[in-house]
């Protein structure tokens, strides 16, 4: 199948509006510069005023953290995104900001500007839907790709990293029934202050909000969640409630309102060594339902997830931490960004951990993913060692006798045997999953990426979007199912959005997606550019069937892989 030339450039460029909008944009933004939210918050205005105008000059390739950081918010050329997390907070605090405008004073404004979660680089839309869908007409290829581009985030993640990551920096919708890490790991600590009442009509509200708040931060394993007034007391009495090596403890405090009308408001911040590192508002309008529960979790889910504010603020503190949780940073961070040249040192790490902390639930689940990437892209491992997947099923089988209802555990064991060729024993416990913790996308995406790969693709599919629509940014690994979907429906446009654009790809799957969508695209030479790239990273895709196999289960997907694969070789 040919794409059209126009998408080539939608693809690789990023183009997302038309030209002739250029002015209107900019009228658009000064009206949300000039309005309440953005007059008094210079940071704000200078953060969308830099990321709107860079789009427009067509340079929407530079926006990007270090940028953002440096030329609009002021930080030094020594900015770096990884250890100030000023840029996450601030685009956090824009998208809020954005979203009260336009249900305000910016409620009539027909052209919206958006910052999609998971990127930087602002959208533009038309709230009148006739303009695109006219009976009988075709959108525009460029608005086409606006809709749907707001859908999804970047990817970032890759299959053993979003599990992996998820394994050190746990899920806040688990059960939290696993043992607690012994002295060598020293977890940090978050002190959780009562929710502040602005006045006696908030006193339940708040009240509400601090319980929530306690139950969700106390599904986040990896952090020991201390109640403000323990925390004191501990203090007082000369206990140190800073317990986790020598790293200081964040804390995270609260505001609560509810005014006369009806509506709600809530401030929630988050501190860091005496400095604000995360903030956000919350604005419930008058007649709709207090979702103070959903408060909790989104506040949980942008606080504690995997690579978000307090992750990064810690593994910038790598050093003021004990040994082992050191060694799952360095795991993760190795996970993360796909380097097999780490493997050995990553997994020696992770076995000595395992063997100074047998009741550390988190280590040996992120060690069975390492035992699975060495069977997946057929690392050397010791000599006289039982098989990859052996190895890997103790570590997952061991994860579950100490977390049993653990979502993430129940994922790995899916993994294993899935690998395996057990489909109905992975599917069980892909279903447990599912049933521990329906609402995280990583356990969600992975299921329907199982499912999908294995033959069910009717169910796979609706829980890959599912991911998709309600929770964002992808792992790499799921976007690959995403594209699978597409690319078997034959709908190349969903399927070159869920392929990575970059040059420096190293996933092996992410390299497939691109070659065949170049080759979709009539680009021959990037498309065996692509498979060039594949084979020399990863020698075992000299026979693509083979290495297929051992991921997808799908007979029917791996011939149309295969064939599409062995088509880009020929003359």
């Amino acid at each position: 199948m040919i794409l059209p030339k126009e998408f080539a450039a939608i693809t690789f460029q990023m183009s997302s509006y038309p030209p002739s909008d250029t002015a209107e944009i900019r009228a658009a933004l000064t009206r949300i510069l000039s309005s309440d939210g953005f007059s008094g918050g210079a940071q704000l205005a200078a953060f969308l005023r830099h990321i709107v105008e860079e789009t427009l000059a067509g340079r929407s390739e530079r926006i990007r953290a270090y940028t953002i950081g440096v030329e609009a918010l002021g930080r030094p050329a020594s900015f770096d995104p990884q250890r100030d997390p000023i840029v996450r907070v601030e685009a956090n605090r824009l998208r809020q900001a954005l979203a009260t405008y336009y249900a305000g004073s910016g409620s009539d404004e027909d052209l919206v500007i958006e910052v999609p979660r998971g990127r930087y680089v602002p959208s533009f839309r038309r709230r009148t839907a006739a303009a695109d869908q006219e009976p009988g007409k075709t959108p525009t290829v460029a608005r086409l790709w606006v809709r749907r581009w707001r859908m999804i985030g970047v990817t970032v993640l890759v299959l053993v990293a979003a599990l992996a990551v998820a394994l050190v920096w746990r899920s806040v919708w688990d059960e939290p029934s696993a043992p607690v890490a012994g002295g060598a790991i020293n977890a940090p600590v978050l002190v959780l202050d009562p929710v502040q009442p602005t006045s006696a009509r908030a006193e339940p509200l708040a009240a509400e909000l601090g319980r929530e708040l306690a139950t969700v931060f106390g599904y986040v394993q990896s952090i020991s969640v201390v109640p403000g007034p323990e925390a004191e007391n501990k203090a007082e009495n000369g206990a140190n409630a800073t317990s986790a090596g020598d790293v200081r403890r964040f804390r995270l405090a609260g505001r609560a309102d509810a005014a006369a009308d009806g509506s709600v408001t809530v401030t929630l911040r988050l501190e860091y060594d005496g400095a604000i590192v995360w903030t956000r508002d919350w604005l419930l309008p008058a007649g709709r339902p207090r979702d103070i529960a959903g408060i909790a979790r989104e506040a949980a889910n942008e606080v504690g997830r995997a690579f978000g504010v307090m992750y990064a603020r810690v593994r910038a503190d790598r050093e003021r931490l004990g040994p082992g949780y050191r060694c799952l940073l360095a795991a993760a961070d190795s996970l993360r960004r796909f380097d097999l040249t780490q493997h050995m040192q990553v997994r020696e790490c992770l076995e000595r951990t395992t063997a100074d902390n047998p009741d550390f639930a988190l280590a040996f689940g992120l060690l069975a993913f390492v035992y699975e990437r060495e069977y997946l892209h057929d690392l050397p491992g010791r000599p006289d060692e039982p098989a990859p997947l052996d190895r890997s099923l103790k570590a997952a089988r061991h994860m579950l006798e100490l977390w049993p209802e653990s979502a993430v555990a129940h994922v790995a064991l899916m993994e294993n045997l899935y690998l395996r060729g057990d489909l109905a024993g992975a599917f069980a416990a892909g279903e447990k999953a599912l049933r521990l913790n329906p609402i995280d996308s990583t356990v969600t995406g992975m299921v329907g990426l199982r499912l999908f790969l294995g033959g069910d693709t009717e169910r796979g599919a609706k829980l890959l979007a599912k991911s998709e629509l309600h929770f964002g940014s992808n792992a790499a690994v799921i976007d690959f199912g995403l594209f699978c979907v597409a690319y078997m429906a034959g709908d190349m446009f969903a399927a070159a959005r869920h392929a990575p654009h970059d040059d420096d790809v190293t996933f092996p799957y992410g390299l497939v997606a691109q070659a065949l969508v170049a080759a979709a695209n009539d680009d021959r030479d990037r498309a065996r550019h692509s498979l060039d790239r594949l084979i020399a990273a990863y020698p075992g895709w000299s026979d693509p069937r083979a290495m297929l196999e051992r991921f997808v289960r799908s007979g029917a997907i791996v011939d149309r892989l295969t064939a599409d694969l062995a088509a880009i070789r020929m003359p």
